[in-house]
């Protein structure tokens, strides 16, 4: 018997009902198997803020996760937001999607309000500790349960380098993070990825860096209240 597809899809929207296009707030929509939070998969906005999904049989939960690049003109500050209003996974509040072979699925407006926390810091050599402004970078934010809150990139799909980044669009709470630079970027790209306090990621985490991952006991958390959180500073070994 073939494992026929089904399709969901709906728009972002702010709170006032407007469209979220990518070309003011990229987001993607990551996929999650709804009893275990395995991820699935992922798909973009588009130009008119509207998603859809190619999936298999089955039940699932969806989050919208801001992705912010260097070039745009400020970082977004909308939260991270599950299907159709839970702030975290586990939230009672969240919707399990449900797919069924040949079915197409209109979901309501995901929508995706402004949240104050913010995580701000430098990208610095560990031997100088001078600036590091010369490769790409990502960081990417975890909330306290391992799945994916944010990402903040520099220097990446056209945009300009920096040693400083910003992440915003954080509601109060602890965070994880992880830095990615990438190196001698021609056909293909060399990278290193560390978590915030200098621990490396492990080779599994090195080879897929996934949409949620298993916080180590060892990890430093970054708290975040309503405001700017500071010198949240990475010390990368070149």
């Amino acid at each position: 018997m073939l494992d026929v597809p089904a399709e969901v899809g709906g728009f972002l929207t702010d709170k006032m009902g407007k469209r979220l296009s990518n070309d003011a707030h990229i987001a993607n929509i990551f996929v999650y198997d709804a009893a275990s939070g395995e991820y699935v998969t992922l798909e973009g906005n588009t130009f008119v803020g509207g998603y859809q999904v190619e999936l298999r049989e089955g039940k699932y939960k969806l989050a919208a996760v801001n992705y912010f690049y260097h070039h745009m003109p400020s970082p977004s500050d909308l939260a991270v937001k599950y299907y159709p209003q839970g702030a975290e996974f586990y939230a009672p509040e969240n919707h399990t999607v449900w797919t069924s072979p040949y079915q197409s699925k209109k979901l309501n407006p995901l929508v995706m309000n402004k949240a104050p926390g913010s995580i701000a810091g430098s990208i610095l050599d560990e031997s100088t500790g001078l600036a590091l402004a010369s490769f790409p970078a990502a960081v990417f934010v975890y909330d306290q349960n391992g799945f994916l809150a944010a990402v903040s990139a520099y220097g990446l799909y056209g945009g300009g380098y920096t040693s400083e980044y910003r992440v915003g669009g954080l509601r109060p709470g602890s965070y994880y993070l992880i830095l990615w630079t990438f190196r001698d970027c021609g056909f293909s790209c060399s990278s290193q990825g560390e978590w915030y306090g200098g621990m490396d990621l492990s080779p599994e985490e090195l080879a897929a860096l996934s949409p949620r991952m298993t916080i180590p006991t060892s990890a430093y958390a970054v708290i975040v209240g309503e405001g700017e959180t500071g010198a949240i500073d990475f010390y990368v070994k070149k």
